[in-house]
Protein backbone atom coordinates (compact mmCIF):
# COMPACT_ATOMS: atom_id res chain seq x y z
CA UNK A 1 0.00 0.00 0.00
CA UNK A 2 1.66 3.31 -1.22
CA UNK A 3 -0.17 7.10 0.31
CA UNK A 4 1.19 9.43 -1.49
CA UNK A 5 1.15 13.47 -0.71
CA UNK A 6 3.20 16.70 -2.68
CA UNK A 7 4.65 17.14 -5.90
CA UNK A 8 5.26 15.48 -8.25
CA UNK A 9 2.34 12.96 -7.23
CA UNK A 10 0.15 15.81 -6.63
CA UNK A 11 0.70 19.45 -8.19
CA UNK A 12 -0.69 22.09 -6.03
CA UNK A 13 -4.24 23.92 -6.20
CA UNK A 14 -4.44 26.77 -8.99
CA UNK A 15 -6.90 29.50 -9.19
CA UNK A 16 -6.42 29.38 -13.07
CA UNK A 17 -6.61 27.39 -16.41
CA UNK A 18 -6.17 27.59 -19.41
CA UNK A 19 -8.62 26.62 -22.42
CA UNK A 20 -7.82 22.93 -23.95
CA UNK A 21 -6.51 24.06 -26.94
CA UNK A 22 -4.66 22.01 -29.94
CA UNK A 23 -1.32 23.00 -30.57
CA UNK A 24 0.72 23.84 -33.66
CA UNK A 25 3.76 22.09 -34.96
CA UNK A 26 6.47 24.42 -35.62
CA UNK A 27 4.90 27.37 -33.69
CA UNK A 28 3.80 25.72 -30.23
CA UNK A 29 6.53 22.36 -30.14
CA UNK A 30 9.15 21.37 -32.27
CA UNK A 31 8.81 17.82 -34.15
CA UNK A 32 12.35 16.06 -33.27
CA UNK A 33 11.45 12.58 -34.98
CA UNK A 34 8.92 10.68 -37.18
CA UNK A 35 9.34 7.74 -38.45
CA UNK A 36 6.81 4.99 -39.97
CA UNK A 37 3.61 5.61 -39.82
CA UNK A 38 4.50 9.20 -38.11
CA UNK A 39 6.32 10.32 -41.26
CA UNK A 40 4.84 13.49 -43.21
CA UNK A 41 3.57 12.29 -46.64
CA UNK A 42 2.90 8.63 -45.25
CA UNK A 43 -0.85 9.80 -44.34
CA UNK A 44 -1.56 6.25 -42.82
CA UNK A 45 -1.33 7.37 -39.26
CA UNK A 46 -0.73 11.06 -38.93
CA UNK A 47 1.32 12.31 -36.55
CA UNK A 48 -0.06 12.67 -33.04
CA UNK A 49 -1.37 16.36 -32.30
CA UNK A 50 -0.70 18.30 -28.94
CA UNK A 51 -2.52 19.82 -26.90
CA UNK A 52 -2.63 21.54 -23.68
CA UNK A 53 -4.55 23.16 -21.01
CA UNK A 54 -2.14 23.84 -17.68
CA UNK A 55 1.44 25.58 -18.03
CA UNK A 56 3.39 22.79 -16.21
CA UNK A 57 5.15 22.17 -19.12
CA UNK A 58 7.04 25.01 -18.25
CA UNK A 59 8.47 23.85 -14.54
CA UNK A 60 11.58 22.66 -13.89
CA UNK A 61 13.56 21.42 -16.93
CA UNK A 62 10.56 20.23 -19.13
CA UNK A 63 10.53 22.89 -21.39
CA UNK A 64 14.07 21.44 -22.50
CA UNK A 65 12.88 17.85 -22.68
CA UNK A 66 12.15 15.59 -25.79
CA UNK A 67 8.78 13.50 -25.48
CA UNK A 68 8.37 10.44 -27.44
CA UNK A 69 5.96 7.89 -27.98
CA UNK A 70 7.03 4.66 -29.45
CA UNK A 71 4.45 2.21 -31.17
CA UNK A 72 3.68 -2.02 -31.19
CA UNK A 73 2.25 -3.19 -34.34
CA UNK A 74 -0.81 -5.68 -33.94
CA UNK A 75 -3.71 -4.60 -35.29
CA UNK A 76 -5.14 -3.17 -33.12
CA UNK A 77 -1.90 -1.20 -32.62
CA UNK A 78 -0.58 0.42 -29.31
CA UNK A 79 1.82 2.27 -27.09
CA UNK A 80 4.75 0.61 -25.79
CA UNK A 81 6.80 3.26 -24.46
CA UNK A 82 6.43 6.83 -23.48
CA UNK A 83 9.18 9.49 -23.04
CA UNK A 84 8.31 12.23 -20.11
CA UNK A 85 10.13 14.84 -18.05
CA UNK A 86 11.27 13.01 -14.92
CA UNK A 87 10.66 15.94 -12.73
CA UNK A 88 6.87 14.66 -13.05
CA UNK A 89 8.12 11.21 -11.98
CA UNK A 90 10.23 11.69 -9.19
CA UNK A 91 11.25 15.53 -9.27
CA UNK A 92 14.54 15.21 -10.59
CA UNK A 93 15.81 16.07 -13.93
CA UNK A 94 16.34 14.62 -17.35
CA UNK A 95 14.00 12.02 -18.73
CA UNK A 96 12.02 9.30 -17.66
CA UNK A 97 10.79 6.70 -20.12
CA UNK A 98 8.18 3.86 -19.39
CA UNK A 99 8.40 0.90 -21.66
CA UNK A 100 6.25 -2.39 -21.54
CA UNK A 101 6.51 -5.83 -23.50
CA UNK A 102 3.73 -5.87 -25.40
CA UNK A 103 5.39 -8.62 -27.72
CA UNK A 104 5.98 -10.75 -24.56
CA UNK A 105 2.45 -10.44 -23.65
CA UNK A 106 2.14 -7.28 -20.97
CA UNK A 107 -0.80 -4.84 -21.30
CA UNK A 108 0.26 -2.31 -23.40
CA UNK A 109 0.16 1.53 -22.15
CA UNK A 110 -1.93 2.89 -24.43
CA UNK A 111 -4.69 0.31 -26.88
CA UNK A 112 -5.95 2.08 -30.02
CA UNK A 113 -9.05 0.69 -30.12
CA UNK A 114 -13.23 1.50 -30.54
CA UNK A 115 -13.38 2.69 -26.68
CA UNK A 116 -12.15 4.97 -23.97
CA UNK A 117 -11.87 2.63 -21.09
CA UNK A 118 -9.07 2.02 -18.84
CA UNK A 119 -7.17 -0.41 -21.16
CA UNK A 120 -7.46 2.07 -24.54
CA UNK A 121 -8.22 4.96 -26.57
CA UNK A 122 -11.05 5.54 -28.82
CA UNK A 123 -9.32 6.50 -32.04
CA UNK A 124 -12.23 4.88 -34.29
CA UNK A 125 -14.94 6.42 -32.95
CA UNK A 126 -14.52 8.73 -30.19
CA UNK A 127 -17.70 10.85 -29.08
CA UNK A 128 -15.34 13.49 -27.65
CA UNK A 129 -15.31 17.36 -27.94
CA UNK A 130 -12.17 17.63 -28.73
CA UNK A 131 -11.78 18.12 -32.47
CA UNK A 132 -8.08 16.68 -34.02
CA UNK A 133 -6.72 18.11 -37.08
CA UNK A 134 -8.08 15.57 -39.60
CA UNK A 135 -11.49 16.93 -38.26
CA UNK A 136 -11.84 13.79 -36.22
CA UNK A 137 -13.26 13.68 -33.14
CA UNK A 138 -10.33 12.86 -30.57
CA UNK A 139 -10.00 11.28 -27.41
CA UNK A 140 -6.85 12.17 -25.74
CA UNK A 141 -3.87 10.61 -23.40
CA UNK A 142 -2.52 12.98 -20.61
CA UNK A 143 1.65 13.24 -20.88
CA UNK A 144 1.93 15.77 -17.94
CA UNK A 145 -0.40 17.70 -15.95
CA UNK A 146 -2.21 19.32 -18.58
CA UNK A 147 -0.02 18.39 -21.59
CA UNK A 148 -2.14 15.69 -24.02
CA UNK A 149 -1.71 13.64 -27.05
CA UNK A 150 -4.31 12.20 -29.42
CA UNK A 151 -4.50 10.27 -33.06
CA UNK A 152 -5.99 12.37 -35.96
CA UNK A 153 -6.84 9.42 -37.88
CA UNK A 154 -9.54 6.92 -37.39
CA UNK A 155 -7.07 3.93 -37.83
CA UNK A 156 -5.96 1.33 -35.49
CA UNK A 157 -3.53 -0.40 -37.44
CA UNK A 158 -1.35 1.60 -39.26
CA UNK A 159 1.67 1.40 -37.36
CA UNK A 160 4.86 -1.08 -37.07
CA UNK A 161 6.47 -1.88 -34.08
CA UNK A 162 9.18 1.03 -33.22
CA UNK A 163 7.39 3.30 -34.81
CA UNK A 164 8.40 6.65 -33.04
CA UNK A 165 7.58 10.29 -33.07
CA UNK A 166 8.72 12.95 -30.48
CA UNK A 167 8.35 16.29 -30.03
CA UNK A 168 10.29 19.57 -27.80
CA UNK A 169 7.66 22.42 -26.48
CA UNK A 170 8.40 25.81 -27.08
CA UNK A 171 8.40 28.44 -24.30
CA UNK A 172 5.66 30.64 -26.44
CA UNK A 173 3.15 27.57 -26.47
CA UNK A 174 0.41 29.30 -24.50
CA UNK A 175 1.35 32.78 -25.71
CA UNK A 176 -2.54 34.84 -26.58
CA UNK A 177 -4.15 31.95 -24.73
CA UNK A 178 -6.47 33.49 -22.02
CA UNK A 179 -5.85 32.47 -18.94
CA UNK A 180 -9.71 30.94 -17.46
CA UNK A 181 -10.13 32.28 -13.50
CA UNK A 182 -13.99 31.74 -13.00
CA UNK A 183 -13.65 31.08 -9.17
CA UNK A 184 -12.40 27.14 -9.67
CA UNK A 185 -9.29 25.57 -8.31
CA UNK A 186 -8.00 23.03 -10.02
CA UNK A 187 -5.10 20.45 -9.07
CA UNK A 188 -3.28 17.33 -10.87
CA UNK A 189 -2.98 14.30 -8.96
CA UNK A 190 -1.43 10.43 -10.01
CA UNK A 191 -4.23 7.87 -9.61
CA UNK A 192 -3.22 5.13 -7.09
CA UNK A 193 -2.07 2.29 -8.25
CA UNK A 194 -3.55 -0.76 -6.32
CA UNK A 195 -5.85 -1.34 -3.93
CA UNK A 196 -5.81 0.52 -1.00
CA UNK A 197 -3.23 3.06 -1.96
CA UNK A 198 -4.36 6.78 -1.80
CA UNK A 199 -2.96 10.30 -2.73
CA UNK A 200 -3.49 13.71 -0.71
CA UNK A 201 -4.29 16.98 -1.84
CA UNK A 202 -2.36 20.02 -0.93
CA UNK A 203 -4.40 21.60 1.70
CA UNK A 204 -7.66 23.24 -0.20
CA UNK A 205 -6.63 27.27 -1.02
CA UNK A 206 -7.70 29.97 1.36
CA UNK A 207 -10.10 31.24 -0.73
CA UNK A 208 -12.59 28.73 -0.34
CA UNK A 209 -12.49 28.72 3.63
CA UNK A 210 -15.21 26.90 5.59
CA UNK A 211 -17.20 27.45 2.29
CA UNK A 212 -19.37 24.69 1.02
CA UNK A 213 -17.51 23.33 -2.75
CA UNK A 214 -18.28 20.88 -5.38
CA UNK A 215 -15.26 18.54 -6.10
CA UNK A 216 -14.71 16.98 -9.80
CA UNK A 217 -12.19 14.14 -10.33
CA UNK A 218 -11.13 12.96 -13.69
CA UNK A 219 -12.01 16.49 -15.06
CA UNK A 220 -10.55 15.07 -18.26
CA UNK A 221 -12.46 12.08 -18.61
CA UNK A 222 -9.49 10.17 -19.95
CA UNK A 223 -9.60 6.77 -17.61
CA UNK A 224 -5.87 6.09 -16.22
CA UNK A 225 -4.76 2.71 -17.90
CA UNK A 226 -4.71 -0.33 -16.43
CA UNK A 227 -1.31 -3.01 -16.07
CA UNK A 228 -3.27 -6.10 -15.94
CA UNK A 229 -6.44 -8.25 -17.06
CA UNK A 230 -8.34 -8.17 -13.84
CA UNK A 231 -11.48 -6.58 -13.56
CA UNK A 232 -12.34 -4.89 -10.27
CA UNK A 233 -11.27 -1.03 -9.99
CA UNK A 234 -12.84 1.74 -8.07
CA UNK A 235 -12.29 4.90 -6.53
CA UNK A 236 -12.93 6.42 -3.03
CA UNK A 237 -13.15 10.22 -2.32
CA UNK A 238 -13.13 11.73 0.99
CA UNK A 239 -12.41 15.23 2.90
CA UNK A 240 -9.81 15.54 5.60
CA UNK A 241 -9.69 18.04 8.28
CA UNK A 242 -7.06 19.56 10.67
CA UNK A 243 -6.90 22.10 13.11
CA UNK A 244 -3.04 22.52 12.48
CA UNK A 245 -2.44 21.51 8.87
CA UNK A 246 -0.08 18.46 10.75
CA UNK A 247 -2.43 15.64 12.03
CA UNK A 248 -5.01 15.08 9.72
CA UNK A 249 -8.85 13.31 9.78
CA UNK A 250 -10.96 11.72 7.89
CA UNK A 251 -14.03 14.30 8.09
CA UNK A 252 -16.69 12.72 5.37
CA UNK A 253 -16.84 10.29 2.21
CA UNK A 254 -17.55 12.20 -0.58
CA UNK A 255 -17.17 9.55 -2.95
CA UNK A 256 -17.97 5.79 -2.08
CA UNK A 257 -15.71 3.12 -4.30
CA UNK A 258 -17.24 4.56 -7.79
CA UNK A 259 -16.31 1.94 -10.56
CA UNK A 260 -17.56 5.02 -12.82
CA UNK A 261 -14.20 5.90 -16.11
CA UNK A 262 -15.49 9.32 -16.60
CA UNK A 263 -15.49 12.23 -14.61
CA UNK A 264 -17.31 11.81 -10.94
CA UNK A 265 -18.12 14.72 -8.65
CA UNK A 266 -19.79 15.42 -5.10
CA UNK A 267 -20.50 18.44 -2.73
CA UNK A 268 -19.55 18.86 0.37
CA UNK A 269 -21.57 21.43 2.32
CA UNK A 270 -19.73 22.52 5.27
CA UNK A 271 -23.03 23.45 7.28
CA UNK A 272 -23.92 19.76 7.28
CA UNK A 273 -24.17 17.26 9.96
CA UNK A 274 -22.29 14.51 8.57
CA UNK A 275 -18.63 15.37 9.20
CA UNK A 276 -16.84 18.17 10.92
CA UNK A 277 -15.92 21.08 9.71
CA UNK A 278 -12.07 22.15 10.08
CA UNK A 279 -9.84 25.40 9.37
CA UNK A 280 -7.72 22.81 6.97
CA UNK A 281 -9.09 20.67 4.53
CA UNK A 282 -7.48 18.60 1.73
CA UNK A 283 -9.00 15.53 -0.34
CA UNK A 284 -8.13 12.17 -0.25
CA UNK A 285 -8.34 9.78 -3.20
CA UNK A 286 -8.34 6.08 -2.59
CA UNK A 287 -8.49 2.89 -4.98
CA UNK A 288 -10.69 0.75 -2.97
CA UNK A 289 -10.13 -2.77 -1.91
CA UNK A 290 -12.30 -5.56 -2.91
CA UNK A 291 -12.80 -7.87 -5.86
CA UNK A 292 -10.11 -9.14 -7.99
CA UNK A 293 -8.63 -5.62 -8.35
CA UNK A 294 -6.46 -4.54 -11.83
CA UNK A 295 -3.51 -2.65 -10.97
CA UNK A 296 -2.98 0.67 -12.84
CA UNK A 297 0.31 2.06 -14.53
CA UNK A 298 2.37 4.70 -12.79
CA UNK A 299 2.64 8.08 -12.55
CA UNK A 300 -1.07 8.82 -14.82
CA UNK A 301 -2.09 11.86 -14.26
CA UNK A 302 -5.97 13.29 -13.36
CA UNK A 303 -6.93 17.03 -13.17
CA UNK A 304 -9.11 17.54 -10.07
CA UNK A 305 -11.48 20.53 -9.85
CA UNK A 306 -13.06 22.43 -6.93
CA UNK A 307 -15.46 25.03 -7.31
CA UNK A 308 -16.70 26.56 -3.88
CA UNK A 309 -20.42 27.00 -3.19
Amino acid sequence: MADKSGFPDCTPWKNYRYPLTRLTADTHYTIESATGAFTIGMGAGGQPDIWVNDDWFLHGDALGITYKIIMHGANPDSVKSITVPKVFINGTAGTDTRAVDVAGGAQPLLLLSSVDNNNSIDVASSLSATIGSEGNAQSLFTAIPGLHFGFPKTTTSAWSTDNEFSWSMKSGALDNLPKVMDNTYTCWYKSPNAPGDTVVTAPLPSGIGNKGFNVLVNGMNFPPKHSNANPSWGTTVYTEGSVDGVNWFTSSTLIGDSDLFGPIQAPFDSNALDGDDFPFKRIKVEFATGGTALDLYDHQYQLMAITPH
